[in-house]
């Protein structure tokens, strides 16, 4: 059993270390940019302050959003950090992505349930399920947000990650959220 434990603790350990591809394909020093730890964590800070504003339905599961957030990118400290630049299909990165989360939770005393659900977060199978879809707005907001930031610091234009957000955020409550956020920083 420990060994599952050390198996999901290495993962741990192997997404505080993963830089995000995306903002180094554009430009962005390497170095500087974030994890895929530190963008999960992100989600999921940015997920609190969304449901203590008000900006998440009241009928949400919140317990499940939040392990769904911290989690959600569990799979790439397997598979690393695909953008769509690596040029795999989506279809085979949510089969590896799921493959890795397969091995990483299942087995784990009491992870089964949020193994699974992981896996169809990750396969796109239950995009009609109100949390995942909320959670997968979430990553993109806060994927729009860092670029909002990344951008002030570096002066590079980052606008491919935030310049259309109703390609990503469907929810009107998390457009609100953007675009308040969009004109705070100026």
């Amino acid at each position: 059993m420990m060994s599952r434990y050390i198996a999901m603790l290495e993962a741990i350990h192997a997404v505080k270390h993963l830089p995000r591809k995306g903002w180094i394909e554009h430009g962005l020093d390497e170095t500087r940019v974030e994890s895929v730890g530190s963008h999960s964590f992100g989600t999921a800070v940015l997920a609190i302050i969304l449901k203590d504003g008000g900006y998440l339905p009241a009928e949400i599961t919140f317990e499940r959003l939040l392990e769904l957030a911290l989690l959600h990118d569990i799979g790439e400290s397997v598979i690393g950090d695909m953008t769509p630049a690596s040029d795999i299909p989506v279809k085979k990165k949510a089969a590896m992505e799921s493959e890795a989360i397969r091995k990483l939770l299942h087995d784990i005393p009491g992870l089964d349930a949020l193994a699974s659900d992981l896996e169809s977060f990750v396969s796109g199978k239950h995009d009609a399920d109100p949390v995942h879809a909320l959670v997968k707005q979430i990553d993109k907001l806060d994927m729009m947000i860092q670029a909002l930031l990344y951008e002030r610091e570096s002066g590079k234009d980052m606008s491919d990650f935030y310049g259309q957000p109703g390609k990503y955020l469907a929810n009107e409550q998390l457009l609100a959220f953007f675009e308040s956020v969009k004109e705070a920083l100026g």
